[in-house]
């Protein structure tokens, strides 16, 4: 019977955890044809979350400029500042910044901002928390997670990116349960591919380097299939 409670709290919180990402992701590809000059906030951030999902270059800058443009509509949203910190946050991450410093520097300032507007909004802790990474702050990136994590149980990003940190700051195995936990309750989620590096660099940290890799070529798989290069899929596979 105590099995059977823990399994059932655990598809409680997959569910949970699953509809979190789904919503958004539906509700801007309702939004995203919608074409007047007249955009009020929540379309903005709508079409912004669709556009930052797809973590191409493109789709970031496109959702930055209506971030900023929702940040305008609404000064006093948590929710419009630390959306267009995570974006200049993953535009760093990704590669695709053109000033790295510049953007490191305001994507703190919009993620201190988004807590300072809302302390309980998870999503404004859980930036705030990846850009402590980036700024070689650890402990406060790790502080910053765990406050989402409380906030939201559910949120399955806030486990995957402590699991990040965590291998950052060389704490492998919590690493890879924190990553693990967000696989499992939020498998369809567009960014999963993270979870897997994380877990590869986790491995990598403890000297497990064949592990590292075959997580590495998952990650890579996950990567080709989001963008629906099934020819270099397969050979990867075949590979495998």
């Amino acid at each position: 019977m105590h099995d059977i409670f823990d399994l059932q709290d655990q598809i409680t919180q997959q569910i949970a955890a699953s509809i979190f990402t789904q919503i958004p992701l539906n509700f801007g590809e309702n939004v995203k044809g919608l074409e007047r000059p007249d955009l009020k906030t929540w379309d903005l951030m709508a079409r912004s979350w669709k556009l930052h999902n797809e973590l191409t270059e493109e789709s970031l800058a496109e959702a930055e400029t209506l971030y900023r443009r929702a940040v305008a509509s609404a000064p006093a949203s948590s929710t419009a500042h630390s959306g267009l910190a995570s974006v200049l946050f993953h535009q760093v991450w990704m590669g695709h910044a053109s000033d790295t410093k510049a953007a490191i520097s305001e994507a703190y300032k919009l993620g201190k901002t988004a807590v300072r507007l809302n302390e309980y909004l998870e999503y404004a802790h859980w930036i705030l928390g990846l850009i402590q990474l980036i700024r070689g702050k650890h402990d406060m990136a790790i502080a910053e997670l765990e406050r989402a994590v409380e906030l939201n149980p559910n949120m399955s990003i806030a486990y995957g990116s402590l699991g990040t940190v965590l291998a950052f700051s060389e704490e492998s195995d919590e690493s890879i349960r924190n990553n693990e936990i967000a696989i499992r309750m939020d498998p369809k989620n567009p960014a999963i591919f993270f979870r897997f590096s994380g877990i590869a660099m986790a491995h990598f940290v403890a000297g497990r380097y064949s592990e590292a890799a075959d997580e590495c070529f998952q990650d890579e798989i996950i990567r080709r299939k989001g963008a629906g290069s099934n020819k270099r899929l397969s050979n990867l596979e075949g590979r495998l």
